[in-house]
């Protein structure tokens, strides 16, 4: 039984204490206010940080560091030299008398400073696009490679031999040397080598020679994993056997190799399928917050980036369906909802070791299944990190915690990315002070799938430090090489690291810098029809280039086209703020636009339709739609109103996205205000089979 106060003092004593309660718990707010203020402003070091990546962007023409030694200088001024006068001679006699392995770095091409190639590159691209160079290095050094040549060969001399297939390319005396520098790899194991000197070979021969090319290359492709036709026989193979036998004699040889290469889902090597719902009536199924928690945004963010025209979590979200189970990573988790039973069958949380700033330029994360376990990138303190869990219980196999700046990529039974390392020339955070500008060291890395092991590390090339530490990289899987937008730059790669070619974007410095930044995306290279679109954040223009070789095939102003939406096999389908634009892919010429509401982040291309969610203003409310058009002329076929979203102008806006394709239907997230993103809940969408379906709705 409580006991009430006898006395005057008593009373006075138990109000004092209540106050001195309220008091205290008053202060203790402001304590816990005043600290989330001071851990959600950057450190003096972070500070110091962002002020010397703005003098450095100021000063610089171009973020990307091209280191030439004295052989390098001086070769690109003699072939620049050569060139500019038209004479085959002097090309000619400069490559027959330059050692490649003496050459480090990279080299412009004559007509074009902006793109770059390794040497050897850059040798086969001037005689593939020079025919009086090709035939001047036949007239002049087809004895004299010969000789060489099969000097080398008797003596298994792998120097001279490629040295040989660089100084006299296009002769038969160069096909001659890449073949045997390619058989002498693939007897190793090192098909991937293998195949790039098969490759170079046929890539500077005629069609006569290209027969004994033809069964090497097919062995490759074979053993790498690679589907050959059923009908191929001795045509594709090049062999005198049979196609079923030859396929037997390549298990037997890839062993689990080929059963591993088929079970790939996600990553890189296989994007996402666009929803395949056509434009009807629906029955909607609410899913509720099945896949909480969804996602996570900064409170250490400036107003600028969590402004209400910002739908970060679409941007962030990634996920991939295999049978019967939805995964999905939010960039600080991965979790598996059972589609069927609409649960949740399992969630990783890697919330608790996240740290400043955890935008990283609002990319998703997208995972990658192979063989029952899930790789995927998370969010670090500074940069992303690789992690592998088993896809049946999400429980964590390993990781990696390195600066991983791509999604991965499964090849031979390795993990392949893209990372990154700050470099402080001047010396190193030293007690939370900057001192000096720093670099940004790119490699390629893989490790052991299995185990996590890091089995190669290969430097690539530096950045001048004008992103803060967070370095702007999106890349597609293009055959056996990687594509990426980097650091205003669009290069090429093949999986064991050799650079193929590298082209330098316009850099903006000024945009950089300023606020706008945060809700620009880096987009994720394009390839379409001999097409390569890069949509590069700080450049004006939409640029298409030829994949094989970086040349510019078109460039038109951004004006309208700020994303990309997704493509046709001749349209490319772009998005502002309030409209939707068809670009004719071979011309970059725009072929038609339509006038929307605000337009949202639930988008995808199905065949020749669109599927796009938007927000529009109709009797004072704020009411979401779903709307499909036909991308040959632009018209819209069909628009729904999402009913249950329906918000007053003043209150905050509806939210669509992400759609996920899923059987049976489209899930569709959905959330009013963006500013509460703990919480957003799906919506399945089924096309209807009744005569009277309903409009969508969420009930």
């Amino acid at each position: 039984m409580a006991r009430f106060p006898r006395s005057l003092s008593e009373k006075t004593s138990a109000k004092l204490s209540c106050w001195q309660l309220r008091a205290f718990m008053v202060a203790l707010g402001f304590s816990l206010l005043w600290i989330a203020g001071l851990q959600a402003q950057p450190s003096r070091a972070q500070r110091e940080h962002q002020a010397i990546s703005a003098k450095v962007a100021a000063r610089i023409s171009h973020p990307l560091i091209l280191p030439l030694d004295k052989e390098a200088f001086n070769l690109q001024s003699t072939l620049d030299a050569a060139f500019a006068e038209k004479t085959p001679q002097d090309l000619s006699r400069t490559i027959a008398g330059s050692d490649p392995q003496l050459i480090t770095g990279l080299l412009s091409l004559p007509t074009d400073a902006n793109l770059l190639f390794s040497y050897d590159q850059l040798v086969r691209e001037l005689i593939k696009n020079n025919e009086s160079l090709r035939e001047e290095l036949k007239r002049r050094y087809s004895s004299i490679a010969d000789v060489r040549v099969n000097a080398a060969i008797k003596s298994s001399d792998r120097v001279t031999l490629t040295r040989a297939a660089v100084q006299f390319t296009g002769t038969q005396a160069a096909i001659k040397a890449r073949m045997w520098l390619g058989d002498d790899q693939l007897a190793i194991g090192d098909f991937a080598t293998a195949r790039r000197h098969y490759q170079a070979a046929w890539n500077s021969s005629e069609a006569w020679q290209r027969e004994p090319l033809e069964s090497r290359l097919a062995l490759i492709r074979a053993l790498n994993g690679e589907q050959l036709a059923a009908n191929a026989g001795a045509t594709e193979t090049g062999l005198p056997v049979d196609y079923a036998d030859f396929m037997a004699l390549l298990d037997e040889l890839k062993g689990d190799r080929g059963k591993a290469a088929s079970s790939v889902v996600g990553g890189l090597n296989k994007l996402p399928q666009a929803p395949r719902v056509s434009p009807a009536k629906f029955d909607s199924v609410a899913w509720g917050e099945v896949l909480y928690p969804v996602g996570w945004l900064p409170g250490r963010l400036a107003p600028e980036q969590t402004a209400e025209s910002l739908d970060w979590f679409p941007r962030c979200f990634a996920s991939l369906v295999d049978d019967n189970t939805l995964y999905f990573s939010n960039r600080c988790g991965v979790g598996a909802v059972d589609i069927s039973k609409q649960r949740q069958r399992w969630y990783q949380d890697f919330s608790g070791i996240r740290g400043y700033p955890a935008t990283w330029h609002w990319q998703s994360f997208r995972p990658l299944l192979v063989n029952g376990r899930l790789y995927c990138r998370r969010m670090m303190k500074e940069y992303p990190a690789l992690y592998c869990v088993d896809a049946n219980s999400g429980r964590m196999i390993w990781s990696a915690d390195t600066g991983v700046i791509t999604d991965p990529i499964w090849h031979n039974d390795r993990i392949v990315a893209l990372t990154m390392r700050m470099e402080y020339p001047s010396g190193k955070i030293r007690i939370g002070r900057v001192r000096g500008p720093a670099l940004t060291a790119v490699s390629l890395t893989q490790w052991d799938a299995s185990t996590g092991k890091e089995l190669l590390k290969k430097d690539l090339f530096q950045f001048h430090d004008v992103w803060q530490g967070a370095i702007p990289c999106r890349a597609t899987l293009e055959g056996d090489s990687m594509v990426a937008n980097i650091g205003s730059c669009v290069l090429r790669i093949d999986l064991d690291g050799e650079l193929q070619w590298l082209r330098r974007l316009p850099f903006d410095s000024a945009f950089v810098q300023s606020p706008d930044r945060f809700r620009e995306t880096c987009e994720e290279p394009l390839i379409v029809d001999s097409r390569l679109i890069v949509f590069d954040p700080y450049n004006s223009d939409v640029l298409a280039l030829n994949p094989d070789n970086g040349r510019i095939a078109w460039q038109v102003p951004k004006s309208g086209m700020d994303r990309v939406m997704g493509h046709t096999r001749d349209i490319l389908v772009c998005s502002s703020a309030t409209k939707v634009t068809g670009v004719d892919i071979q011309t970059g010429q725009t072929i038609w636009q339509r006038q929307l509401g605000r337009v949202l982040e639930a988008c995808a291309v199905n065949g020749d339709k669109l599927t796009v969610g938007y927000r529009k203003l109709s009797n004072g409310k704020w009411n979401a739609h779903l709307a499909w058009i036909d991308l040959r002329i632009g018209d819209i076929v069909a628009d729904h109103v999402v009913e249950g979203l329906e918000r007053p102008r003043r209150e905050f806006t509806p939210s669509l996205g992400p759609l996920i394709d899923i059987p049976g239907g489209i899930l569709i997230g959905y959330e009013c205000g963006v500013r509460k993103p703990k919480f957003r809940e799906f919506l399945q969408l089924i096309p209807s089979k009744k005569t009277a379906a309903t409009e969508i709705s969420i009930k």
